[in-house]
């Protein structure tokens, strides 16, 4: 939990980085990290407000805080006479962040999820937003393609800020301690031939990417960019005791 308490004399925020309309803002009076965008537009009761079929940006607001609820891990171990087994979990709960990789990735047509309206054919069945019309303030009727609705959802960071929230994995070890017998012939008191993997699974409600991730090394954290997901890797270790 934090708060802001007071900034140089003349501010009130300030800036910790910016991402395609997205920003990462200290404030005075609000929490550290909070996450800030443009929005939908929509009408006194919440709905979503189209013109020509399409949703429109809204104002920019607070969209959330970058930093998580809580973070914590798990690390149990079982031994069954000459084998033993480990895991360890890691697990990040709530936090906000910006997905510039998802909303490039619906401009371009190229992440599954815009398939959506072009099951058929490119512009077949459509897509019917589901709100009201700002000009007749009635339901929205008008069907738009595919391509006109994912485009038009550019810059509305709203449409692109997830609960960073994942359980990771994050190692699996699967030792065997060889047979004294064959360990003294070197010279050795032990010897243990594991097998181990390292990020194996994550679950994740975030779309296409791994919600794991390191913008920059400053305080602009909660802006995510085209980075490389974490490494996956399956191997052998012997570890020998003299």
């Amino acid at each position: 939990k934090s708060r802001v308490v007071a900034l140089t004399p003349g501010l009130t925020t300030v800036v910790l980085g910016t991402q395609r309309s997205a920003s990462v803002t200290a404030t005075v009076g609000h929490p550290y990290g909070e996450l800030t965008g443009y929005t939908f537009l929509r009408d006194a009761s919440g709905n979503l407000l189209t013109q020509n079929g399409m949703p429109l940006r809204g104002p920019q607001a607070v969209l959330g805080n970058v930093n998580p609820d809580w973070v914590g891990g798990w690390n149990n171990e079982f031994k069954f006479g000459r084998v033993t087994a480990s895991f360890l979990l890691s697990f990040h709960e709530g936090g906000k962040f910006f997905s510039n990789t998802n909303m490039m990735c619906d401009q371009s047509g190229m992440c599954a999820n815009t398939l959506k309206g072009r099951e058929v054919d490119w512009d077949k069945p459509g897509i019917v937003v589901k709100g009201i019309d700002r000009a007749t303030q009635k339901p929205n009727t008008i069907n738009v393609t595919s391509e006109q609705y994912f485009q038009s959802l550019w810059l509305i960071n709203q449409a692109y800020t997830y609960d960073d929230s994942y359980v990771k994995l994050r190692e699996l070890r699967v030792g065997y301690d060889l047979p004294t017998r064959f360990v003294r012939r070197f010279n050795s008191q032990s010897m243990n031939l594991s097998l181990v993997g390292r990020n194996l699974w994550t679950h994740t409600n975030v779309p296409n990417i791994d919600p794991e991730f390191t913008y920059n090394t400053g305080n602009a954290q909660g802006l995510e960019f085209a980075p490389m997901p974490t490494t996956r890797s399956i191997g052998l270790t012997l570890q020998v005791t003299p």
